[in-house]
C-alpha cells in the first residue's frame, strides 16, 4: 500500500509538471504573438516623427517654435487619449 501512494505521488507531481511547463509554453506563444502584431509601417513611423523632427534643429532658439512644438505635442496627446477612451482603455 505505502509504494501505490508513492506512485500516486510521484504521477501528480509529474502531472504538475506537465501542466507549469504547458502554461509557461502558452503564456510565450500568447506573449510573442502578441509583440508581432505591430502593424506599423516603417513609412508611418517616418511620417509621424517627420512632424516633430522639424523642430529637432537649432530651431527651438525661437520661442515661437517652441509654443508650436507645445501646442502640437498637447495636440498629439488629446487624439491618442480620445482614440484610447474610444476604444475602451482608458475609462472616463
Amino acid at each position: 500500500m505505502e509504494n501505490a501512494s508513492k506512485a500516486l505521488i510521484i504521477a501528480g507531481s509529474i502531472l504538475l509538471a506537465i501542466l507549469i511547463i504547458a502554461m509557461g509554453v502558452m503564456i510565450f506563444n500568447n506573449a510573442k504573438s502578441a509583440a508581432d502584431t505591430s502593424t506599423f509601417d516603417t513609412a508611418e513611423i517616418n511620417m509621424f516623427n517627420q512632424k516633430f523632427e522639424r523642430y529637432s534643429n537649432d530651431q527651438l532658439r525661437i520661442p515661437s517654435k517652441i509654443t508650436h512644438l507645445i501646442c502640437h505635442i498637447q495636440c498629439k496627446h488629446q487624439q491618442r487619449r480620445a482614440i484610447e477612451i474610444a476604444k475602451g482603455y482608458i475609462y472616463r
